[in-house]
C-alpha cells in the first residue's frame, strides 16, 4: 500500500478538513512501515483529530481550537 494513496483517503473526516496529503505523508506515513491498511487508516484518523482540534495554531495565539473557543465563550459572557 502506498503512503500517498492512504493519505488521499483521508479527505474530510468528522466535518474537519484533513491536512494535505503531503503533510500526512511526511509527518506520519513515511516515518514507519504500515503492514496493514487498517492500521494506517486508523493512524490517519487520529492524526487528523489532532491536527484539526489539538494542534496549537499561531493564528489563535498559539492555542488549540478548543482553548480558543473556551476563551471566546468566557469573554462573550463577561
Amino acid at each position: 500500500m502506498s503512503a500517498t494513496s492512504c493519505a488521499q483517503t483521508a479527505g474530510w473526516i468528522g466535518g474537519h478538513a484533513a491536512p494535505s496529503a503531503r503533510v500526512v505523508k511526511g509527518e506520519l506515513l513515511d516515518r514507519q512501515p504500515w503492514p496493514a491498511k487498517a492500521a494506517a487508516r486508523h493512524a490517519i484518523v487520529e492524526y487528523i483529530g489532532w491536527y484539526s482540534g489539538t494542534r496549537l495554531r499561531s493564528t489563535l495565539g498559539y492555542r488549540s481550537p478548543a482553548e480558543y473557543a473556551e476563551e471566546t465563550k468566557i469573554r462573550k459572557v463577561a
